[in-house]
């Protein structure tokens, strides 16, 4: 999902060597997480703005995965309580995503998997990297530049205690709803869209 094409090749390298390959547990790293949304300062109404994005696979435009990836940034959106969907409104919000995940780190990893029959594993960090930009009505635009992981474990390696595994495509959205959560915070805190109390 998501366009984790390489840990997607891993999965059938590893069901074409013989393995039963296993659902993936993949979870949005923590520690890159710097602001919840319920941390934001809500405006009512919120402020309307028109959603363009970009979905990358190492630089190239994946336009496959844009309406997942515009998906995502609306549910961050209404999470926040700051900005919300229209697509008439006279400010933009852009996201564009770039993934710059290391396929052969994940090909090694599912080969590994394949070869032991499931019962090695490892965990893949697969790196985002996003441009948000927040083009006011007048044009006048500010833009945060920001990266986050993904780690799925492939074969039999387990997660850090404490953390919940989630699909590939959800673990995405929690990544997407963070980096979109901090940019809307670092303009508040600017007072570039609704300022703090």
């Amino acid at each position: 999902m998501n366009r984790l094409l390489a840990l997607t090749l891993a999965v059938t390298v590893s069901s074409l060597l013989g393995a039963c390959a296993p659902g993936l547990k993949s979870y949005a790293d923590p520690t890159y997480r710097k602001v919840m949304a319920k941390q934001l300062t809500p405006l009512n109404p919120p402020q309307k703005v028109r959603i363009e994005v970009q979905f990358k696979q190492q630089g190239e435009p994946k336009p496959d995965s844009d309406l997942r990836l515009r998906g995502h940034v609306e549910r961050a959106l209404a999470a926040s309580g700051v900005l919300t969907s229209d697509p008439q409104a006279p400010s933009v919000l852009r996201v564009v995503v770039n993934n710059v995940g290391d396929m052969g780190e994940a090909r090694k990893a599912g080969i590994k998997s394949g070869l032991s029959f499931g019962l090695a594993g490892s965990i893949v960090a697969d790196e985002y990297q996003f441009s948000i930009i927040y083009t006011d009505a007048a044009g006048k635009k500010k833009d945060v530049f920001s990266r986050h992981i993904m780690r799925t474990a492939v074969g039999d390696a387990a997660l850090p205690a404490g953390i919940e595994p989630r699909t590939p495509s959800v673990a995405f959205g929690q990544i997407v709803e963070d980096a979109v959560v901090a940019a809307i915070d670092q303009w508040q805190e600017a007072h570039v869209i609704g300022g703090r109390p």
